[in-house]
């Protein structure tokens, strides 16, 4: 089964907004097509794209973009169909400061900036 990540391959348009253009689909489609084994197309000058990560025009697994699975790396995975799960890159491992341990040591200290209303009498109203 294959996986593309495209998480990171789109075009800016604002803040808020993101979309491919021309060339971005065709390269996509063109990563299935290396896959299927067929001829890549350049209708709308993916050939760049195509180029960088299948330099010899052949298919290949490219960490953070695609990737071939097996069903049994895809139970591994409980299951799972997301393509990070797979085509994204490894992530580093986790420190020890983003470890819950990490947050008690430097929360250990903390005092609150304000006192603790043990004392104070609660005023009952007049009638």
């Amino acid at each position: 089964m294959l996986f593309i990540d495209v998480r990171h391959l789109y075009r800016q348009i604002d803040r808020v907004h993101r979309d491919w253009t021309p060339a971005q689909i065709e390269f996509l489609a063109n990563i299935a097509r290396l896959y299927r084994g067929e001829e890549p197309e350049n209708l709308h000058d993916s050939a760049g794209l195509v180029a960088g990560p299948f330099p010899d025009g052949q298919y290949a697994d490219v960490p953070g973009l695609c990737k071939v699975v097996t069903m049994a790396e895809i139970e591994t995975q409980d299951w799972s169909l997301n393509p990070g799960r797979y085509a994204s890159s490894p992530l580093a491992p986790r420190t020890t400061s983003t470890s819950s341990s990490g947050w008690r040591n430097r929360t250990r200290n903390w005092k609150p900036s304000t006192p603790r209303p043990g004392n104070w009498k609660i005023a009952s109203p007049r009638i």
